[in-house]
């Protein structure tokens, strides 16, 4: 699997646990799929200029929120077993 620099960057030192995660667990790998697509088209947006409406705006970066928060439960929940 390739790595990831914004799940690395996002959790640093958990690149290869991510990855490994991410083959074996379905779920977690559309997790960390949703999320590197919407930061993928906040960007694109930010580039372009493009203007958006401002609570789509938001519903994107709470939903980034709370992907983050999921990813880094589970990491949590992977360290204790």
């Amino acid at each position: 699997m390739v790595r990831n620099n914004l799940l690395e960057t996002l959790f640093p030192g958990a690149g290869c646990r991510i990855a490994e995660m991410r083959i074996r667990d379905a779920e977690f790998d559309e997790i960390c799929a949703d999320l590197e697509a919407l930061h993928a088209e906040m960007a694109e947006l930010g580039a372009l200029g493009t203007p958006t409406d401002p609570r789509h705006s938001v519903d994107m970066a709470e939903t980034i929120a709370a992907l983050r928060a999921e990813i880094a439960a589970r990491l949590g929940r992977e360290n204790e077993t």
